[in-house]
């Protein structure tokens, strides 16, 4: 379901793919190849989302607030992105929780469960993982995008698929 909010109205690009059973409201914006899956909440009403290209917001997701999400990122299923800034080709895992004003850098990898502290930061190719969560390892530049571009690359088919089946 896409709905306007106050004025705004979300600006999703063609080749993405939005579920019918996702919600995006507000000042939100799409980039190209992105897929938001069924049950996403993506809430731009009281402040600007923006999903740059080939990224993925996952079942029962939540972006709300002021939200930059980079090219090729992916917000794992249950994750909730609350105000915050999340780099190029991250992977935030399930049920991972990122708080207001945090930012999570480039090639950085948010273990399942973890919750990113408010006004915390995750360094560019780390690992974090816990509660409060912590990098625990720096990754390099291959792992990093091993993970992401299988994952990336399997998401954007899906989401080809679907769009194509009207799903």
């Amino acid at each position: 379901m896409i709905r306007s909010f106050n004025g705004k109205t979300p600006s999703i690009a063609p080749s993405a793919y939005v579920s019918q059973a996702a919600l995006v409201i507000g000042d939100v914006e799409i980039g190209e190849d992105c897929g938001v899956w069924p049950f996403a909440v993506i809430r731009g009403d009281s402040g600007r989302v923006r999903i740059g290209k080939n990224s993925h917001v996952a079942e029962h997701a939540l972006v709300v607030g002021a939200v930059e999400i980079g090219e090729s990122s992916i917000i794992g299923f249950s994750a909730v992105a609350d105000s915050c800034k999340v780099g190029r080709e991250v992977f935030v895992g399930t049920h991972a929780t990122i708080l207001k004003e945090s930012e999570v850098g480039d090639n950085a990898i948010v273990g399942a469960n973890a919750v990113i502290r408010q006004h915390s930061r995750v360094p560019a190719r780390c690992l974090a993982t816990g509660v409060p969560a912590h990098a625990i390892k720096v990754l390099s530049l291959e792992q990093c995008q091993k993970i992401l571009a299988d994952s990336a690359r399997d998401l954007a088919s899906l989401a080809k698929q679907y769009k194509e089946q009207g799903l």
